[in-house]
């Protein structure tokens, strides 16, 4: 039997129902996709040491800088849109994603695949998981949500529509590439990996507050998230995942290293 997510072809044992890369959430669970997002969070750091980000004024600077952290953040948005689909599709087989996935190619009579979703296709995983989700910004002192008008398919939040712009027509749209769209688009690059489950498991290896004894067993403690990890001056923090954050493991090996010193380090 191969495995049941649509684009792998390994074989399963018959008690799961993927491979083991993608039972362990793939790119998603090995860290692969927030080591790109942390790129793009320390050029968007290195830039508000600069123009500072707690002056409102500064929210308005447009710069080449800006533009470039704006494309990069939605690029990762769309990648990781497009490959938290794949594993919805597995989930539930009547959904508009499933479908859109397997329409046929007039031309080629092959099934379109990924390529055939746009970006109000993936309004579907939103709409459950992360409308009216906060993050915490330190600098402001202020929290945002990066989704919050994208209460309908169409309804595309703006930094996304900036990007839009920016990607078919750079040089006119070069002003709207400013400080607060780059913060929103950054920011939501960040919620989508504090709310996948699959990252968020990731994450919390390096959330970690304190480790408790309970008999055979250790009870983490769990703190919110924040980013750059393991950091006190954090730029956001997910302030909406803070209940039942104890999590109690067997003496895992592969988990206890990530309690001690050596584990924390990224």
């Amino acid at each position: 039997m191969n495995c049941h997510h649509i684009e792998c072809s390994e074989q399963i044992l018959d008690s799961f129902i993927y491979c083991n890369y993608h039972r362990k959430g793939g790119v998603f669970g090995n860290g692969e996709t927030y080591e790109q997002y942390q790129i793009i969070e320390q050029d968007f750091i290195d830039f508000i040491k600069i123009i500072p980000i707690n002056d409102k004024n500064h929210l308005k600077i447009h710069s080449p800088v800006l533009r470039d952290i704006i494309i990069r953040c939605c690029v990762q948005i769309e990648d990781f849109f497009k490959e938290w689909a794949k594993y919805e599709c597995v989930n539930n087989q009547s959904s508009s994603l499933f479908k859109q996935y397997h329409k046929i190619d007039k031309k080629t009579q092959e099934i379109r695949g990924a390529r055939n979703w746009n970006f109000s296709d993936y309004h579907i995983i939103i709409y459950s998981k992360l409308i009216s989700k906060q993050l915490h910004v330190r600098p402001l002192e202020e929290n945002i949500e990066p989704f919050q008008n994208w209460t309908e398919p169409k309804r595309i939040p703006n930094w996304w529509n900036v990007y839009n712009g920016l990607k078919h027509d750079g040089i006119n749209n070069k002003k709207k590439a400013n400080l607060s769209v780059a913060l929103n688009s950054l920011g939501a690059l960040f919620l989508l990996h504090c709310n996948n489950k699959y990252t968020k498991n990731y994450l919390k290896n390096y959330s970690i507050n304190s480790v408790i004894k309970k008999g055979l067993n250790f009870e983490l403690q769990l703190a919110p998230i924040t980013t750059p990890l393991d950091t006190k001056r954090y730029l956001f923090k997910d302030i909406l995942n803070s209940r039942n954050r104890n999590l109690t493991i067997s003496t895992d090996r592969d988990m206890l290293d990530r309690v001690t010193s050596k584990g924390k380090i990224v």
